[in-house]
């Protein structure tokens, strides 16, 4: 998909950069050429799935974690976690639906409610492309229930991305 192409599909004022900045050394966003960690730099995003997270660390998605389609998420998770093609088709068509956007870009289809999502800017988009922040949206995908999160706050719409030390040591103990 091209750059102009994708802009279009996502909130104004979004960033559209082809290269990620890290360290004072410059990488493609989406070559997968290598799986090196690296940890996310300034303005880049992630969510509250540690597994999605790990996925834009290592390269298997965009380390940016913006402009994230079905084929990019679907791509990702077979080669990083060798899903099956069935699971990984069930895990991304059902992240897309359970936050509100369809997995697909389809003219006239896509701009209905049912399959836009409010961005955190308060902005409206379309369905067929999400970056990893919207991933926290409260009681969609994101739940009362991690085990590394704290719980969202009332009226929040999004989960809280950090991950709590604290809970960490709980879960894995001493």
């Amino acid at each position: 998909m091209s750059s102009s192409t994708t802009s279009t599909l996502l909130p104004p004022g979004h960033p559209t950069d082809s290269i990620h900045v890290h360290a004072n050394e410059q990488y493609p966003v989406t070559s997968h050429k290598s799986h090196e960690y690296r940890p996310p730099c300034a303005g880049d995003l992630r969510s509250v799935c540690p597994a999605l997270n790990t996925m834009a660390n290592h390269r298997y998605i965009p380390r940016d974690g913006r402009h994230l389609t079905f084929g990019v998420l679907f791509r990702g998770l077979k080669e990083c976690y060798g899903l099956t093609t069935p699971l990984a088709f069930v895990l991304v068509t059902g992240s897309f639906v359970l936050i509100g956007r369809s997995p697909l870009r389809i003219p006239y289809l896509s701009d209905l409610s049912i399959f836009r999502a409010k961005n955190p800017n308060g902005t409206i988009s379309p369905g067929g492309v999400i970056d990893l922040h919207l991933i926290g949206l409260h009681n969609g995908i994101e739940h009362d229930a991690s085990l590394v999160h704290t719980n969202t706050p009332d009226g929040a719409q999004y989960g809280p991305e950090e991950v709590q030390d604290e809970l960490v040591l709980q879960l894995v103990g001493d």
